[in-house]
């Protein structure tokens, strides 16, 4: 019990801190998606590295146990600097109320901006993919069209074009068949289930209103209980020594020790 009561609140600060920055790094150099946008990394995919090895289900856990570890200790670390921030500060201990009131509220904004954030570089990302992708097709319509593709490769490239259509429109163009006739391209049980995941991957690319709201509810009810909760007393060594040294106290005579 000594032990557990020597644990403060800077220090669970700073080991839920350090375990969410060491995650976050693990987390970044396996997942597949972020790889590519660390230029020390070379040509080398620690992603696939480790997928060749190890089994995927083992994969998928790794990185979603790497994710969880890091919000668990991200959470830990603010949760704890806005309850004990303001704490420390109404018990006058200053430098730490400072200190772990800062770190609070600078996680507070990173926890509450960050959906946000994330929403619209994402959204921009999509739009900018989009209008990049629309003008590729048209190109290669352009040049189906015109006859500068090889006939080798010209069904294939038009089987690709209607694809794309599909997936990113949901349209059915027409394209030439075998003797040159235009006919509508029909989508296979692939290309559907593809448009499909597309729509989805849209749907879920909303503003995280809700998430929002969530994250400011949290970090005020954090605010709350660290300036609201009662302080218990803290009983000084020269408040201890004169209640062990004052005499008991006899109800029946109102003196003290019976005297």
């Amino acid at each position: 019990m000594k032990a557990m009561s020597r644990v403060t609140a800077p220090a669970i600060v700073a080991v839920s801190l350090v375990l969410c920055v060491i995650s976050t790094v693990a987390y970044l150099l396996i997942a597949p998606l972020f790889f590519q946008s660390i230029p020390w990394l070379g040509a080398v995919s620690l992603s696939v590295w480790l997928w060749e090895r190890i089994p995927g289900w083992v994969y998928n856990i790794l990185v979603r146990g790497l994710f969880q570890i890091a919000l668990f200790g991200f959470l830990v670390a603010m949760t704890v600097s806005l309850v004990a921030g303001p704490r420390a500060l109404r018990a006058r201990l200053r430098r730490r109320g400072m200190t772990l009131s800062l770190c609070g509220l600078l996680l507070a904004a990173v926890y509450c901006a960050g959906p946000t954030i994330w929403y619209a570089r994402s959204r921009r990302t999509m739009e900018e993919l989009q209008a990049s992708g629309k003008i590729l097709m048209a190109n290669l319509r352009e040049s189906l069209e015109a006859g500068t593709i090889p006939e080798p490769q010209r069904e294939r490239m038009w089987q690709l074009y209607a694809g794309a259509m599909y997936r990113d429109e949901g349209i059915e163009v027409e394209i030439p068949d075998a003797t040159g006739r235009l006919v509508a391209w029909q989508p296979s049980d692939s290309d559907i289930a593809v448009r499909r995941v597309h729509l989805e991957m849209l749907e879920r690319l909303r503003p995280p209103t809700g998430q929002v709201k969530g994250s400011v509810a949290w970090v005020a009810l954090c605010l709350g209980v660290g300036l609201l909760w009662p302080l218990r007393r803290r009983t000084t060594a020269g408040d201890a020594s004169t209640a062990q040294s004052a005499p008991p106290h006899n109800p029946g005579t109102g003196t003290a020790g019976g005297e």
